[in-house]
């Protein structure tokens, strides 16, 4: 009979068979998304102050990217919700910039996929179905750690 414990719990001390590469890779990802996201919306303000928070999320963005080691899943996810955020932003801004934003997102994303780059992309390491308690700590702790630098970084 199995133990309640290792039903609801998990194993917290199993460790992941991608080791550190994975772990990293979780830790990323919220900072990765959420400062590429903040960096898009802000760069094309007219504010100067909205502009220099986008130079600052998109300097971020762009370290989270280099430290991570897939790369190309975590920037192919990023592009493609700044392209449908921006598409639902030019159905009700109807503005230049917004249209040139939509624009080169949405070529450089359609010219990722037309290449069938992401198509056989697989992780350089090994993997586990699901997510044990390690791996949600390291999530939430990345999450806690994008949004403190975030807090830290405003005037």
């Amino acid at each position: 009979m199995p133990s309640w414990k290792r039903i609801i719990v998990g194993d917290p001390f199993k460790l992941s068979p991608g080791g550190s590469n994975h772990y990293r890779d979780l830790f990323l990802t919220w900072p990765f998304l959420l400062f590429s996201i903040v960096a898009i919306s802000n760069l094309f303000a007219s504010d100067p102050a909205y502009r220099s928070d986008g130079i600052k999320s998109a300097v971020c963005a762009v370290v989270a990217i280099l430290l991570a080691k897939e790369r190309l899943i975590l920037f192919l996810v990023a592009l493609g919700y700044v392209t449908i955020r921006l598409a639902v932003a030019l159905i009700f801004m109807h503005d230049w910039r917004v249209l040139l934003g939509f624009l080169v997102s949405g070529g450089i994303l359609l010219a990722i996929l037309r290449s069938r780059t992401g198509v056989s992309w697989k992780p350089s390491y090994a993997t586990t179905n699901g997510l044990g308690s390690l791996g949600i700590v390291v999530v939430v702790s990345g999450l806690g750690i994008a949004f403190a630098l975030a807090m830290w970084m405003k005037p």
